[in-house]
């Protein structure tokens, strides 16, 4: 079973890759790279590639993460600049953007279709804030041209 895996080899890009199916027993560890970059109390923008997920977390792991998002919230809104969540199904797409209209995140997000447009709405978040673009957003963003794009 994959994991979900937390790439901070871009930083302050962070690439969070979620697999067909998120388990329980997987949250541990990528809560703990997730805090690790929340303790640098660095300014960082988050693409989270949801595209090879297949199923909806059971009531367990969204419970574990609404509980470490309360909890981490603070930091989150203070260090996040902003994120975007790549989702290839409009329905799903137009669904959690619609959720995000009534409960808004502690930080600016949007929810695309493709890792290219990923790669600019978070660019536009980390330098909306008066940042100049890392070199690690431009390695990964050739990168996610490279990449064969998933069908929905």
């Amino acid at each position: 079973m994959q994991e979900p895996h937390v790439d901070d080899r871009y930083f302050p890009l962070v690439v969070n890759t979620i697999p067909e199916r998120i388990q329980a027993e997987h949250l541990p560890a990528f809560f703990a790279k997730t805090e690790a970059i929340l303790r640098r109390r660095q300014p960082y923008v988050t693409i989270s590639d949801v595209t090879a997920c297949r199923e909806l977390p059971n009531a367990m792991v969204r419970k574990a993460l609404a509980d470490w998002s309360k909890e981490f919230d603070p930091l989150m809104k203070q260090y996040s600049a902003g994120s975007a969540i790549v989702i290839t199904s409009p329905l799903v797409r137009g669904g959690l953007t619609a959720l995000f209209w009534l409960a808004p995140p502690p930080y600016p997000q949007q929810v695309v279709a493709t890792l290219n447009e990923a790669v600019d709405v978070v660019s536009r978040y980390y330098t909306a804030d008066g940042h100049a673009l890392p070199e690690g957003f431009r390695t990964y963003a050739a990168e996610a041209r490279a990449k064969p794009r998933r069908a929905g």
